[in-house]
């Protein structure tokens, strides 16, 4: 048994030399949503500013590693009509799970990430002006939604390892759509600016 622990506290350091864990930020190229407007109706996308969250890396041998990322943004749409105006605010949590592959070793090194990435949609608030008139669809209809992401980027270790990337996810599922008006729906296809730092 002594043994055995022995081992273990051997082991300890080696396996946290090969686990990073650190935080990304970043900024979005796309809107989330694909808006129009109608002779009723008129969306309008409001701008998401930037993307954020925890980030751990595990590093596997000939260069490979498998990241989880938990990216927090914050969306919303606005609709208005004659009768009044309707605003929509929530969450987006992604998970995406992908496998890095570095080109070289040493100071800096570019990359290619690919994996399978899921969202959930929490806290959908809707703020309506004149609610006795207005009429508002509903236009929240998947709480969750999986996807693929793809990234490229380079990354830098002067002392804590940085990360630049650029990355596109495709979702399978549209989160938001407007069966009533057909004016209003996910952005199936997003793309996005990230920078990392692990430690």
């Amino acid at each position: 048994m002594k043994q055995i622990l022995g081992l273990l506290l051997l082991a300890a350091p080696l396996a946290a030399q090969h686990i990073s864990v650190g935080v990304k930020g970043g900024v979005p190229f796309t809107e989330a949503f694909k808006t129009s407007g109608g002779p009723t109706f008129n969306y309008r996308s409001l701008r998401n500013p930037y993307t954020v969250g925890p980030s751990l890396e595990v590093r596997l041998p000939q260069r490979f590693s498998v990241s989880l990322d938990v990216l927090y943004k914050r969306l919303g749409f606005a609709a208005t009509a004659q009768q009044g105006e309707l605003n929509m605010r929530a969450n987006q949590w992604e998970f995406p799970v992908m496998v890095k592959y570095r080109f070289k070793d040493g100071l800096w090194s570019p990359y290619v990430a690919a994996g399978p990435s899921f969202n959930k949609i929490t806290s959908v608030s809707r703020t309506i002006t004149n609610p006795s008139q207005f009429v508002a669809p509903d236009e929240f209809k998947n709480s969750s939604s999986g996807g693929f992401a793809f990234g490229c980027g380079l990354e830098f270790k002067p002392v804590v390892r940085i990360t630049t990337e650029l990355r596109w996810t495709r979702r399978g599922t549209k989160n938001f759509f407007s069966a009533a008006t057909g004016l209003l729906e996910s952005n199936l296809n997003q793309a996005e600016f990230l920078v990392g730092i692990h430690f």
